[in-house]
């Protein structure tokens, strides 16, 4: 429960920040954190801190139809990310959360294009489209994959400090 309220407390409050200075993402702080538990505690704890994350700063930010849909995916993600920790390292790991970010982002926008009534074909287009043009009133080129880059080597930073303290599966 204290890693679980470790890495939540400062996903939400580091999103929060973000969100008070920019609405610019280049980083997904809550999977970033929410991996770096995956690692350390296993994939429920990753999937309990990406789900908390989300459903909680969602409620300081602003809470809508995506804050489920953001919560389970995110959650899922990071359990993806947990199970798949135990196998890899360097830059397997890194990859492993470059997908699992990109799965993520892919899957919350075609799911919330299909909530406000986008049929679903054209809402996978979209959401895989979105990652590189400006869709739906976007104004960013190539967002996506930045994101999921830095997402992944914040993530992967992480642990690689802590594996070299000994704690963790590495440890």
């Amino acid at each position: 429960m204290a890693l679980a309220s470790l890495f939540t407390g400062a996903a939400v409050a580091l999103r929060y920040a973000k969100n008070a200075l920019t609405g610019v993402q280049f980083i997904n702080i809550p999977l970033a954190m929410a991996y770096t538990a995956a690692w350390l505690g296993g994939p429920r704890l990753g999937f309990l801190v990406a789900s908390a994350s989300y459903l909680i700063s969602d409620m300081l930010i602003m809470p809508g139809p995506w804050t489920p849909v953001d919560a389970g995916l995110a959650g899922a993600a990071a359990l993806a990310f947990g199970l798949a920790a135990r196998r890899l390292r360097g830059i397997e790991l890194a990859v492993a959360a470059f997908l699992a970010t990109l799965a993520y982002d892919v899957a919350s926008s075609s799911l919330l294009y299909m909530i406000f009534g986008v049929p679903p074909a054209e809402a996978v287009a979209m959401g895989i489209v979105g990652l590189f043009l400006p869709v739906m009133g976007g104004g960013l080129i190539g967002v996506g994959p930045v994101t999921e880059a830095a997402t992944a080597l914040l993530a992967v930073g992480v642990i690689e400090g802590v594996e070299r303290r000994g704690v963790g599966y590495g440890g």
